[in-house]
């Protein structure tokens, strides 16, 4: 029989965190160390860096908090309206400076200042190690969470990426005047985008999670993909605007197969564009158009031209950017 609760990994951390948290708050014989447990809870999250960040936040969060209730407590005394009058003003500090992950934590302390009715050396001291045992306990289960597999699927997505985008242009370069078939790319094309789009959102995410090494390595191949796919769209849309005789298609369809040909192969471009402007020079040294519709068919068929090198040079920016960044060990066009 299935087990009808899911237990996820995060669930998994919340809960040995807090017990950890509290263990060890208790080892150190601290006063209110269930509190420690409390902010291990609220600390815990997907993202090391995350839980980093925040909890330097709710550090400075604490110190306001304290010295706000100290003034308060000490001028108007230990009081449910007291402490309603810290809130009151804490909140919109905290909203105001950014820390608003630390109102509850920091209110949740202070707490202790208002029961205890005093504030002394030892109750700040005890304040801050549950603040210290709490976010460092969540920050340590972050840390040795197990491996992310986003970087596998990442890696995996970006042959398929590759894979889908040669498909395209060999079905292209043997399909140019069936418009049909243009039609049908067309719409795979869209659904190419979508899955480069969901591995941007993807590669964005597993970016969040690292902690010290940072690359937008994966989120630059994406996007560099997806400006190609979009300009592609455009091509196909051009192509299923013409109908001329398949000679005039000869050039454009040698260049689209050249492409399929180098995608996953080490190639910065250079050869596809010098194929374009040999393109062009073919074109202009062609017999004039003697007809309107001729006209507007030459006309598509340069925009084409100058689609296609923008496709590639994209693709060659990219790679001259990664280039000169020394970071690159990726070989696919």
């Amino acid at each position: 029989m299935e087990f009808p609760i899911k237990i996820g990994l995060r669930t998994i951390k919340t809960a040995i965190s807090a017990t950890l948290a509290m263990t060890v708050a208790n080892w150190l014989h601290l006063d209110y160390g269930v509190s420690a447990g409390v902010i291990a809870i609220l600390s815990v999250t997907n993202e090391a860096k995350t839980t980093f960040v925040n909890g330097g936040k709710r550090f400075l969060s604490l110190v306001i908090a304290l010295l706000l209730s100290s003034f308060i407590f000490t001028v108007f005394g230990y009081s449910y309206i007291d402490f309603g009058i810290f809130v009151l003003l804490f909140i919109p500090i905290s909203v105001r400076l950014g820390m608003t992950d630390g109102i509850v934590v920091s209110s949740v302390l202070v707490t202790h200042v208002l029961l205890a009715k005093e504030i002394t050396p030892q109750l700040i001291v005890n304040e801050t190690l549950l603040m210290v045992v709490g976010v460092g306990i969540a920050l340590i289960a972050n840390l040795c969470m197990p491996k992310d597999e986003s970087e596998e699927i990442l890696k995996k997505n970006q042959e398929q990426t590759n894979l889908i985008m040669k498909n395209i242009f060999q079905e292209i370069s043997q399909s140019l005047n069936n418009h049909d078939e243009e039609k049908r790319l067309a719409k795979e094309c869209k659904e190419y985008r979508q899955f480069i789009e969901e591995n941007i959102k993807l590669s964005q995410t597993f970016e969040k999670r690292k902690f010290i090494r940072k690359s937008d390595y994966y989120i630059r191949f994406f996007q560099m993909r997806l400006t190609q796919a979009k300009l592609l769209t455009i091509i196909i849309e051009r192509l299923d605007a013409i109908d001329v005789e398949k000679t005039y298609f000869d050039q454009i369809a040698s260049i689209f197969h050249s492409i399929s040909v180098n995608i996953s192969v080490q190639n910065d471009g250079t050869e596809l564009l010098r194929e374009v402007h040999e393109a062009y020079e073919h074109y202009r040294k062609s017999e004039l158009p003697k007809t309107r519709e001729e006209f507007e068919n030459r006309a598509i068929l340069f925009i084409i031209l100058q689609l296609l090198e923008n496709l590639i040079q994209t693709k060659r920016d990219y790679t001259l950017e990664l280039r000169n960044a020394s970071k690159s060990n990726d070989p696919s066009w």
